[in-house]
């Protein structure tokens, strides 16, 4: 059995808190998009809505993992093709409300490809499994154990059980 230091990532929807939807609506003015976050038979996503010249430009994405403890915030993971991408809506656990993203802010316009990396996954989750040769390619699931395990930063368990038996 594995034990986890702190439950940072996992499949959105599970963790230590349900995420509400009731304030799952906002606008971000710089970028002109309105944002609906919504969990419909059990899965999230947001719906995202823009007036360009050309017509409405709108669609929608699944929230499948989500990365942070929550106990700020917690921010999510779209998946395309088997890339991870940063979603623009994260939710804010100490107001109940969705917002944008941190980072999001600043963009005056839709951002949709905010590649997740190998680098990202290594501080939020144990066990990546990062395809080699690409940024933000990864087998399903992307990682192995939700959150930050032991092993994370103390190295395979197998070789402290081994030290222990011989005492040493």
């Amino acid at each position: 059995m594995r034990t986890r230091m702190a439950i940072t990532s996992g499949r959105a929807g599970s963790g230590s808190f349900s995420e509400k939807f009731d304030r799952g609506d906002f606008f971000h003015e710089p970028s002109g998009v309105r944002y609906h976050v919504y969990r419909e038979d059990g899965n999230d996503y947001f719906r995202f809505q823009i007036a360009d010249p050309q017509g409405r430009l709108h669609g929608t994405r699944r929230l499948e993992y989500y990365i942070g403890s929550g106990a700020v915030a917690r921010s999510y993971l779209t998946r395309v093709d088997g890339f991870l991408y940063e979603s623009p809506v994260s939710y804010y656990s100490m107001s109940g409300k969705w917002a944008p993203s941190p980072g999001y802010e600043q963009y005056k316009y839709i951002y949709l490809t905010r590649t997740i990396g190998l680098s990202c996954l290594q501080c939020h989750a144990s066990r990546p499994q990062w395809i080699p040769g690409t940024q933000n390619g990864f087998r399903d699931p992307p990682f192995l154990e939700n959150g930050v395990s032991c092993e994370r930063c103390h190295g395979p368990g197998q070789a402290h059980i081994e030290k222990m038996k011989s005492g040493h």
